[in-house]
Formats: C-alpha cells, sequence, structure tokens
C-alpha cells in the first residue's frame, strides 16, 4: 500500500509485486494493488494486465471492470474498452455506471446510434430519484446528438437535463455554446453561459463559451477580454499538471477571429 501511495518507480517496487503475484497469483488483493500501483505510474497495459487476473478470480466486481475499461481508454483502445464494458455487463448487468461508461465510449467512436441506445436503456433503469444522473444522461444525448449531426433533437435533450437539474454547469455550458453555433437565441445562451462562469470562474472551457457567445453577438471588446482570460487560464492549468502550456484547436479558432474583428 505503502509503495502505491508514494509513487515508487524503482525496479525494487515492481520486483516485489512480482514476488507477491508468483507466490500468490491467486490472491485478488495483491492482482489489485499491483493494478493500482501500475494506474499511478500510468503503465496502463501492465495495469489491464493484472486487472484481467483480478476480474478472473472475482469476476462480478463492477468496480474493477470500470477501471479496467478506463485503462483501454486512456490509452485510445476503443474497441477493447467497448469489449470490456460489454463482458462487465454480463455480471453486473443494470450497473448504470458501466452502462453509461458503454454509452461514451461508443460516441467516442462516433457510434452514435449505439451510444442513443445504451443511454435509453440506461435512462430505463436509473434511480428516478437520482436527479443529477438523469440530467447527465440526457446531456450526453444531447452532445451525441450533436456530435451526429442531428441538430433537432440537440436542445430538447439539453432542456430535458434542464429539467431535472436546473443548475448544472456541464449542460449549461452545451446548451449556450451549441445554441450559440446553430444561430439560436444569443440572449438566451449568454444568459446561461454567464452562470457558469460564475459557478466557475477560472474554468477555461467556460470563460471561451462565453466568449465565443459574446464574439457572435458582435461584442468583440468584452469577447477579448474574456478570451484573455481563457489564455490565462488555460496557462495557469498547464502549470498546476506539469504539462506544456497548448492550446486546442477551438480556442484558436475562437481566439484567431477575435483577435482579427479586434483588428489585432
Amino acid at each position: 500500500v505503502e509503495l502505491v501511495h508514494s509513487r515508487d518507480s524503482s525496479d525494487r517496487a515492481v520486483n516485489l509485486f512480482k514476488v507477491l503475484v508468483d507466490e500468490h497469483p491467486h490472491e485478488f488483493s495483491i492482482r489489485e494493488l499491483f493494478a493500482e500501483y501500475l494506474w499511478t505510474m500510468e503503465d496502463y497495459s501492465g495495469a489491464a494486465e493484472q486487472l484481467q487476473y483480478a476480474l478472473d478470480i472475482e469476476p462480478a466486481n463492477p468496480e474493477k471492470w470500470r477501471m479496467l475499461v478506463y485503462c483501454y481508454a486512456n490509452e485510445d483502445r476503443l474497441s477493447e474498452a467497448q469489449e470490456m464494458c460489454i463482458k462487465a455487463l454480463t455480471y453486473n448487468e443494470h450497473d448504470v455506471e458501466l452502462m453509461r461508461l458503454l454509452g461514451i465510449l461508443y460516441a467516442q467512436d462516433k457510434k452514435y446510434d449505439k451510444a442513443q441506445e445504451i443511454y435509453d436503456k440506461t435512462l430505463a433503469v436509473a434511480d428516478k430519484n437520482d436527479m443529477d444522473m438523469l440530467a447527465g444522461l440526457y446531456e450526453l444525448k444531447g452532445d451525441a446528438y450533436y456530435q451526429s449531426g442531428d441538430t433537432v433533437r440537440v436542445l430538447a435533450m439539453y432542456e430535458k437535463a434542464l429539467e431535472y437539474a436546473p443548475d448544472r454547469v456541464s449542460t449549461l455550458n452545451n446548451y449556450a455554446y451549441n445554441l450559440a453555433c446553430m444561430g439560436g437565441d444569443l440572449n438566451k445562451a449568454e444568459q446561461m453561459s454567464y452562470r457558469t462562469i460564475m459557478a466557475e470562474p477560472e474554468n477555461p472551457t467556460y470563460l471561451d463559451t462565453y466568449a465565443w457567445i459574446l464574439f457572435c453577438k458582435a461584442n468583440y471588446k468584452e469577447a477579448l477580454l474574456y478570451m484573455e482570460k481563457v489564455i490565462e487560464a488555460e496557462k495557469k492549468q498547464a502549470v498546476e499538471q506539469g504539462e506544456e502550456f497548448k492550446l486546442d484547436a477551438t480556442i484558436k479558432e475562437h481566439y484567431g477571429d477575435i483577435l482579427f474583428m479586434n483588428a489585432r
């Protein structure tokens, strides 16, 4: 346990786990701990291997199945992640988290019809008192419709999500951004987006949405002020995570358009 928490990356740590595994090959707790250690080292392939052994011992463990799926997803091995999720559901038929995860994986793989089918099945078995879960599922349905180009049903899904969780910031952001991109009610989009930056004033995604809506309203100077906040937030986030500062393509495009309209 201390090796996992200390993130000891030495050969000594790996060799110790290998000795334990050789001595107790069918001990679930050792395989589980080895997988967690490899996960902290970002060795997702190694973690997946240990989780496979662990799940052979305890196949009805939904938490470890989810971890295994994330191992494959973290390496962009979407087909294998989907396969593991489907296999996990044979042991945990109505596990809402596993079902939701499978839908997300299908959407990432551009299998939008399959994603919608899974989201609907998940909604059918989800706890009707878990408002945030229900809202999240409708938000995911909206995202998948948008990604597939079905703009007719996008906003209806976001509206449904907000019925369950009116202050859900991710839904408000996605609704506002898509509304602006689709040439919808920009005043409504601005109001929703403003709520998100009040809730999370340093979130670069939400700041970018707000800046873009201001741009769409031809409020170019204020749009530039908020886009500069996006850059600051992205730089701060990169420093905190020890990563190289790099803007994604969408933010770059927005920034370029806003600079152009400000003659910068």
